[in-house]
This record gives C-alpha cells, sequence and structure tokens, in this order.
C-alpha cells in the first residue's frame, strides 16, 4: 500500500512539474500572442472596423475580429490558470496596453478580466493612467477597458464610486467617458441607479460628441429596471440635455412616448 502511495505521488508530482514547464512567463506570452495577432490579422477586417471611427480618431486596428481575440484570451488565460496570479495578468495586460494596435489592447484586457475575483480597488487607479497615458484614445478602447475592468473593479469595490465622480470632472475627455461607461453595465442590472442619474447631470454641458452618446447610452441602459424614473428624470432634465443623448436615452420607449419626449425636452 505504501509503494503504490509513493508511486501516485511520484507521477502527480511529475505531471505538476510538466505543467509548470508549459506555463509561459509574462514576457513570452506577450511575444507570443502579439506573433498571434498579427498572424490573425486580416486587412480586409481592418478596413472594415475603420468605418466606425471618424478621420482623425486615434486608431490602428490591426485586422482581428473580437471574438478571435476574446479567443485568444481564453486559450492563454486556460494555460496560466493556477500558475498566474493578478500581478502576472496586470504585467501582461500593462504590456500590451502600451502596444498600437487596439486588439492588442483588447487581449490585454480580456485576459486581465479573468482574474476579476482578486480586483482590488487600486486598479481603477491604474486603469485610469493607461488613459491619461493617451494609450486609450479612442471609444472601442475606452468602452473594452470599462466592461472588462473598470465596471467589475466598481462591482467588487463599492466605495470606488467616488473616484468615478472624480474622474467625470476631469479635463479629459477620455477620464469623463470612461466615469460614464463603467457605469453602464450596472445601470443595466438596476445598480448604481443613484449615482447614474447623478453623474450625468454635470456633464451635459460638454461639447463632445462622444461624451453625448455615453450619456444617452448610460440614461438608457438605468431606465431599463426602472422606465418611469428616467421618463420623471427627462421630464426635470431634458430641456438641458444635448439632443444627442435625449435620442439615445428614449430609444427603449414606446414610439408615441419618444416622439412626446422629443418635443418636451426641445429648446431649453
Amino acid at each position: 500500500m505504501w509503494g503504490f502511495a509513493h508511486v501516485s505521488q511520484d507521477i502527480t508530482q511529475r505531471t505538476s512539474m510538466r505543467r509548470r514547464s508549459r506555463v509561459p512567463t509574462v514576457k513570452k506570452a506577450v511575444n507570443e500572442f502579439v506573433r498571434r495577432l498579427r498572424g490573425a490579422a486580416r486587412p480586409a477586417v481592418a478596413r472594415q472596423s475603420l468605418k466606425y471611427f471618424k478621420p482623425g480618431d486615434s486608431i490602428y486596428v490591426c485586422g482581428v475580429k473580437t471574438p478571435e481575440v476574446r479567443k485568444f484570451a481564453r486559450e492563454l488565460y486556460r494555460r496560466v490558470e493556477g500558475d498566474w496570479g493578478i500581478g502576472d495578468a496586470l504585467e501582461f495586460c500593462d504590456s500590451m496596453v502600451w502596444r498600437r494596435e487596439l486588439e492588442s489592447k483588447t487581449l490585454g484586457f480580456f485576459l486581465l478580466s479573468h482574474f476579476r475575483d482578486e480586483f482590488r480597488s487600486d486598479l481603477l487607479r491604474r486603469a485610469e493612467g493607461w488613459v491619461v497615458a493617451q494609450l486609450c484614445e479612442n471609444w472601442a478602447a475606452v468602452d473594452t477597458l470599462c466592461g472588462a475592468i473598470t465596471s467589475p473593479v466598481l462591482e467588487r469595490n463599492p466605495r470606488t464610486v467616488t473616484s468615478l465622480r472624480r474622474m467625470a470632472r476631469s479635463r479629459n475627455m477620455w477620464v469623463r467617458r470612461t466615469a460614464v461607461v463603467t457605469l453602464v453595465p450596472l445601470a443595466r442590472s438596476g445598480m448604481y441607479l443613484d449615482e447614474a442619474y447623478e453623474i450625468v447631470v454635470p456633464l451635459f454641458g460638454n461639447s463632445e460628441d462622444l461624451m453625448h452618446k455615453a450619456l444617452g447610452w448610460l440614461l438608457r441602459e438605468a431606465g431599463k429596471t426602472d422606465m418611469e424614473r428616467l421618463e420623471r428624470f427627462l421630464a426635470r432634465y431634458g430641456h438641458g440635455m444635448p439632443r444627442t443623448t435625449v435620442r439615445y436615452a428614449i430609444e427603449r420607449f414606446p414610439e408615441t412616448a419618444r416622439k412626446k419626449l422629443l418635443t418636451d425636452t426641445r429648446g431649453g
């Protein structure tokens, strides 16, 4: 019996050693998946992607569709699960975010999102730093960052909502958009509705179209669980909103109600 247990333990140790030998270091993982993104790049996909951005936007795409980028992230996570911790994942993400291609940044965000159970409040500051450093200067990078990282940080660390209020007052439009879009998936589930309605009001005077759309998006999602509250909010503040914000906010209303709200909120 002792001999059997000894042999089983030896086999387990050898299996564990073989697994560890296959787990890439962060540096090797970065190099490998940068190569794989380049290999998967398609010029036609890149051209199609650029149609969603305006001329002059700070954007560089190599032409890999988002589902394929997600697949790469899942594959890497399966290989490192149990061996990498949040520090390794953050190092990988940081290396990818500093790369030019949107797909590299996206892969970094998706990989880090697999470690959300270890997200702490200070990760929001790290994410804000990427935005301030001009590493996420387009709506696609910011919105992916929010969905994959900053929203889960807030969900796990409710006190970080105070940081969002500060970020919403930033002179940097991308930091302001991060503050707003972070609340979108949570408001969709009926969470942080008070904060969502509070954060948008001071931003109605923003001049950027991408902020107008973000504000309307947040209001629309907040209304999904309480349409009457959104209608009351629009009745009070709608006349001071950008028209794009109003149109986005009322998309879920019936057609008759939409037309009435458009009329009632016109020309404050």
